[in-house]
């Protein structure tokens, strides 16, 4: 427990190292909302918007979800919903000032799509063997895509209320 302890005094003290170069370019680029996510025990993606100007409390206190958020509303072998309903508390996810690095953050992505790429290049020329069925492996690039093509206009349509 001590260990853990050590741990969050680490993070809480960087975060409070990063807050005022972050607080400034979030001011400086005009960002109005911080989107903050974790991945679940089960691997689902939650997540919260929240205002920028509580970037400092966030940071210090971190962001409240609610139990059933962890549990992805789960239930027991018996049908009792697991961390759920509104007598649960909530929990803290604790955000992790450095992984808020847009550069950071694009160079992962753009790594990412490389070896994406260079995958399915390998795969297309035969260098690389995959062990799915065409049709699975044709799936699973367009639902990678589509993803991918969803949250660019996402993005779009940001700007363009943004701009309005």
């Amino acid at each position: 427990m001590a260990a853990l302890a050590g741990a969050l005094d680490a993070q809480l003290a960087a975060n409070a190292a990063a807050e005022p170069e972050l607080a400034a370019r979030i001011r400086e680029a005009g960002i109005e909302f911080v989107y903050y996510q974790f991945v679940t025990l089960n691997g689902r993606v939650m997540a919260k918007v929240v205002p920028a100007r509580h970037l400092a409390r966030n940071l210090e206190r971190g962001v409240q979800f609610h139990g059933s958020a962890v549990a992805d509303l789960a239930t027991s072998r018996h049908g009792t919903l697991i961390a759920s309903g509104p007598e649960r508390e909530e929990f803290l996810a604790l955000p992790d000032a450095s992984t808020l690095s847009w550069s950071a953050i694009l160079g992962l992505v753009e790594r990412e799509q490389e070896q994406l790429a260079a995958l399915a290049a390998g795969i297309d020329a035969g260098r690389t063997r995959s062990v799915l069925p065409d049709s699975e492996r044709f799936d699973l690039l367009l639902g990678i895509t589509c993803h991918a093509v969803y949250h660019a206009g996402q993005v779009q349509l940001i700007k363009k209320v943004k701009t309005t």
